[in-house]
């Protein structure tokens, strides 16, 4: 009896265990495909460094597997919230990861100044938008 415990036990520490390891893979890409809608929001963010995690253990540095482990910039971009939109999939594009029209969606835009030139109420059209990132973040391709 004792021994099935155990063994019930030590697969649910394997399972709740492994289960940690899913949330730093690579996301499944999102796209490529074409986005169309109306500004109803814009933001914009200027590059943001981000020094690489690490943990000491017995005096050492030991960094972090994956982007996390790295030193890293996110370029200055647009955050945009479109509305009324409309996305078409583009040749290759999996439709399990893609955007649904017709519902709001966020895009970036990568952009090194705010020049003010997207204003609420403006219609755009983003071509070939991809999403790829992993658990250090996104990166949004067009």
């Amino acid at each position: 009896m004792m021994r099935h415990l155990f063994s019930i036990l030590w697969c649910l520490v394997i399972l709740t265990g492994s289960s940690v390891g899913l949330y730093s893979a690579p996301m499944p890409a999102i796209g490529q495909m074409t986005i169309r809608g109306t500004i109803e929001e814009v933001t914009w963010q200027p590059d943001k460094f981000i020094k690489a995690s690490y943990i000491v253990r017995d005096g050492k540095r030991h960094y972090a597997s994956g982007s996390p482990g790295k030193d890293r910039t996110f370029p200055a971009h647009y955050g945009i919230m479109l509305v009324r939109t409309r996305v078409t999939n583009e040749d290759g594009a999996d439709p399990e990861y893609s955007h649904a029209s017709s519902k709001p969606l966020r895009v970036v835009i990568n952009h090194a100044q705010n020049d003010g030139f997207l204003k609420k109420g403006m219609r755009i059209a983003v071509y070939g938008y991809r999403v790829r990132g992993d658990e250090g973040g996104d990166w949004h391709y067009y």
